[in-house]
This record gives C-alpha cells, structure tokens and sequence, in this order.
C-alpha cells in the first residue's frame, strides 16, 4: 500500500528545513515527510574539503549543494536583514511583514546558538561610507547583518536537526523523479520506484535540483517566470594610488559597488551594501 503524509516538503535547504519547522509547531500532529537526495547534516562530506582529492570529481550527488541545510550548511553564514535586495517577497507582502518574518527566522536560529551580535549601515562608518560613496553616484542599501562563521552555522543545524527529527519524517538519500497530480492529491514517484502520496506539497529544491522542477511544473500545467538575478563579484585592485588613504576607499567601492548588481532589458544599476 502506498503510504500517504499529510504535507511532502521537497528539498532539505533551508526553505525546506524552515517550512517544516513552522508547520510542526503550529500543527504538532501532521504528518510531514521531507526528502533530499543528499545526506544529513552528520554525513555531508565534500571529498576535496576531505582532502581525499585536488578538484572537482562530479560525484552524482553533491554533498556541498545538497543534504540537510542545503548550500549553505558549510558557508561563514552571514544573513542579510532586509528588503532591498535579495528578493522579491514585497511584491506580494507589505514591506514590514517581510521583516517581522526575517527576524522571526533568525529568532529561530539565536534559540538553537546563533550569535544576538548585529552589525547595521545605521552605524557612524557606514553612514560616512555612504556619504563619500555618493560621489562616484553608488548607493548604499540599507541592511542589518549578522556574521555567524562557518563552525557556528553548521553547529546551529545540527541543533535544528535534533530538535525536528523525532517530529517528522526525514529521507535522506532520497531523489524524488516525478511528480503527478491525483485529483486534489500529489503522488511522488522515487528514485528506486517507491511512490508516496500527499495533500500538500511544499517544493523547495534548491539550486541543484531547479532544472528537475522546471520540467516537472511543465508537465503539471504550472507556468514558469524568470526572475531577476543577483551577481556576486568580488576582484582585486592591481595597481595603487599614491595616497594609501584614496587607495583603500577605491579598492573598497568596486568590491562593494559589483557585489549586487540587478539586469534587466531596460535597466542596469549599481548597489552597494
């Protein structure tokens, strides 16, 4: 017999870890299964950082993209309090919600031993930075960070991870090939077969498995948007001005002034943070 959960969540990043966080806690009886083709958070292991090899081997599962915490589980964890870059969810929600809801996140996390220490453009540096940057016409964006370092942030998941795996289902090892609708069910079909059915279906796939789900919102009739992208670069001045001063503040404008940057057809924009 097939087995039926109340709600399937697709991807164990960190969309998927959070959406089964809040939906044990406000429905502590359903019955929630959450899949990832990668491993948990103990057993994730890249064999060049194992320095078992000198580059890239393609494994068919990355354990740096996927498993529990997703592809940032072994980032230096730094988390970006704000609505001007990053997203869009102000599209749909009022820009106070939006925060209210980040900082509930990282509300979560300080529970489970993230740092309270926050650091924020409302500083007196940062509003001088923002100043001077104003005449090469930069714009600096208005944000609160936190840094939580590498070690922390992976210790911060474990936590998450003893805290939910007595309250719901996790697979590991687990790719999910197909998805079919079945009147107002999902039915999800394995990687070795085994087909598994639910009311509600949360995808959360990340990065490595977008491909997959675009094909797979193709066969169900969903329509797909592309949405805008943000770049991240980061380069290295190779010449000096004589004023050591003017040379730290031109280095440190072009890093920030390439990091985020917004295309689209009709408009190209710097912004610094």
């Amino acid at each position: 017999m097939r087995k039926t959960y109340d709600t399937m969540i697709l991807g164990c990043g960190e969309a998927g870890v959070f959406a089964g966080y809040e939906l044990i806690r406000r429905n502590p009886g359903m019955k929630v299964l959450i899949v990832d083709q990668g491993q948990d958070i103990y057993h994730r292991s890249c064999p060049i950082v194992a320095g078992k090899v000198k580059e890239c081997i393609h494994c068919p599962v990355c354990d740096t993209m996927c498993g529990f915490g997703g592809a940032g589980a072994f980032s230096d964890g730094k988390f970006n309090f704000t609505t001007q870059f990053g997203g869009w969810l102000t599209d749909f929600m009022d820009a106070r919600e939006v925060m209210e809801l980040i900082d509930y996140v990282d509300s979560i996390n300080v529970r489970h031993g993230a740092t309270d220490q926050v650091f924020s453009t409302e500083s007196p540096e940062a509003k001088a930075l923002a100043r001077r940057a104003l005449a090469f016409d930069l714009h600096l964006l208005q944000a609160r960070c936190k840094h939580l370092g590498t070690e922390n942030n992976l210790r911060i998941l474990q936590n998450i991870y003893e805290g939910l795996k007595d309250k719901l289902e996790f697979r590991f090892n687990t790719p999910v090939t197909h998805i079919a609708r079945e009147g107002e069910d999902f039915r999800l079909t394995l990687g070795k077969g085994e087909e598994l059915s639910c009311r509600w279906l949360i995808a959360a796939p990340g990065r490595s498995g977008a491909e997959w789900f675009a094909e797979e919102c193709k066969g169900l009739g969903i329509h797909l948007i592309n949405n805008r992208q943000f770049l991240q670069i980061i380069f290295k001045i190779s010449f000096f001005f004589c004023c050591k001063r003017n040379f730290f503040m031109f280095r440190l404008l072009c890093f920030f002034s390439c990091r985020f940057q917004t295309f689209n057809e009709n408009s190209l924009r710097s912004k610094i943070f």
